[in-house]
C-alpha cells in the first residue's frame, strides 16, 4: 500500500501510552499491552520485527522506530520508574489508556535502562534507516501527571544527559522527537 503512494517510511511505534509491544531479550519485562487487545495478544519478538525491517527494505521503504519515553509513557510501567500520579493513571484507564503518563526522568535508573533498550532497537533497525523517534513530542500531556506528583519535571536536564548517552547510536541529526 505505501509504494503506490510514494511513501518510503514508517514509523512503527514499540512503546506507546497503551503498552510497550516488544518482548526485549535485554529487559523482557517491559512488556505489557492494555486497551482493548484480545487476551492472547502476544509480544513482537526479535525475529518478527526482523521480519517487518527485511519485508520494508525488499520494497525501498525505512522503519523508524518509536519509543516514547518521556510523555504519554504508559508503556514503561513495567519498569517501576514512572511518576505517581494514580488520579491521571486511573482517569486515562477509563479512556482505555494510561493516561498522560510520563517517565520519571530525574530517576537515576531511568538512562541505564533505556541504554540498554535502545541498544536493541538498534540492532534491528540500523541498518534499515539510522533513524530513532524518541516521542518526547507531546510534554504537555504528562505535566498533569508531574503536577499530581509535585515533582519537577526537568526535561531540559533529562535531554542534556540524553545526549551524553546516544553518541555511537545514533546520530543525534537522525533522533526524531
Amino acid at each position: 500500500m505505501m509504494v503506490p503512494l510514494g511513501l518510503n517510511m514508517l514509523q512503527l511505534a514499540l512503546a506507546t501510552n497503551e503498552g510497550f509491544a516488544v518482548r526485549f531479550e535485554s529487559n523482557p519485562r517491559l512488556y505489557h499491552l492494555v486497551g482493548s487487545l484480545p487476551s492472547d495478544a502476544q509480544p513482537y519478538g526479535r525475529e518478527q520485527l526482523q521480519t517487518v525491517v527485511d519485508a520494508a527494505s525488499a520494497w525501498g521503504i525505512q522503519v523508524v522506530p518509536e519509543l516514547v519515553i518521556s510523555t504519554n509513557a504508559g508503556g514503561w510501567y513495567n519498569s517501576g520508574l514512572l511518576v505517581h500520579c494514580a488520579r491521571v493513571l486511573c482517569e486515562g484507564s477509563k479512556r482505555g489508556g494510561a493516561g498522560g503518563m510520563a517517565l520519571d526522568v530525574t530517576e537515576g535508573a531511568v538512562l541505564p535502562l533505556l541504554r540498554s533498550v535502545i541498544q536493541e532497537v538498534r540492532q534491528i533497525f540500523f541498518n534499515n534507516s539510522g533513524y530513532l523517534h524518541l516521542g518526547s513530542d507531546e510534554r504537555q500531556d504528562s505535566l498533569q501527571c508531574w503536577n499530581e506528583s509535585g515533582q519537577k519535571a526537568d526535561y531540559d536536564g533529562f535531554e542534556e544527559r540524553l545526549s551524553y548517552l546516544l553518541p555511537g547510536l545514533y546520530d543525534p541529526q537522525h533522533i526524531l522527537r
